[in-house]
């Protein structure tokens, strides 16, 4: 289920506001502007590969998706299969999962030519600074989405905490997950606290097995799956 995505309050792009004006003049006022990004976080080693969300203009998520691929940047479009009715007929149709961004996996040397791709506003940050996500986390968005097709859904209500589990069997298996209740149902959940939105499925049959948060803080938010932040 495809949502329509806002960023929250604390949860702001970090914007191209120099669309048209030559490479060299725009890094140096970017620079000027945002002075922490390019001293402290991304400057300390340009050979270091993180992921971050990028915020798009309306429909145009998979042009430039399209582009930062013939780029040779890697990123990640999370997409569903969407059975649509028309009368009597029906076929699958390609959604986006989140509409409005996209995943891209950078160093500081390509951190700035994601900027210049038609389409992409800006980078997703907190403090001013790009919001980085963890491999672990990507990993799991990328199990949830190709795994739980028909019943994976995105929010960005307010979830409570709910029990942690390691999942016995099926596409999560082995991972500790964080497992909470949702108007009735038990549900796997991910959180994507620096995005300001949760991704969840629905337990079903899967098999799972209570662990203690204390013992296991250090390996659940290793995995990815479970996190507070």
């Amino acid at each position: 289920m495809a949502i329509e995505w806002q960023p929250s309050v604390s949860c702001l792009p970090f914007a191209n506001p120099f669309i048209g004006m030559g490479k060299a003049a725009l890094l140096f006022r970017i620079a000027l502007q945002y002075p922490k990004i390019m001293g402290n976080t991304l400057m300390t080693s340009s050979a270091t590969y993180n992921w971050h969300a990028v915020y798009t203009r309306a429909r145009m998520e998979k042009k430039a998706y399209r582009e930062l691929k013939e780029k040779g940047i890697a990123c990640y479009l999370p997409l569903i299969s969407v059975r649509k009715y028309w009368g009597k007929q029906s076929r699958l149709v390609e959604e986006l999962l989140i509409s409005g961004y996209i995943f891209v996996r950078v160093s500081y040397r390509e951190f700035y030519e994601v900027l210049f791709v038609p389409g992409i506003l800006g980078y997703i940050c907190f403090d001013a600074k790009p919001a980085i996500i963890t491999d672990g986390q990507m990993d799991c968005l990328r199990l949830l989405t190709q795994s739980y097709q028909d019943n994976i859904l995105v929010t960005s209500e307010r979830i409570g905490k709910g029990s942690l589990v390691r999942i016995i069997d099926g596409p999560l298996k082995n991972f500790c997950a964080e497992v909470v209740d949702i108007r009735g149902k038990s549900r796997i959940l991910l959180r994507l606290a620096k995005l300001g939105c949760c991704v969840h499925v629905e337990l079903g049959t899967t098999r799972v097995m209570m662990i203690e948060h204390d013992k296991t803080s250090k390996e659940t938010n290793k995995s990815g799956l479970v996190s507070y932040s």
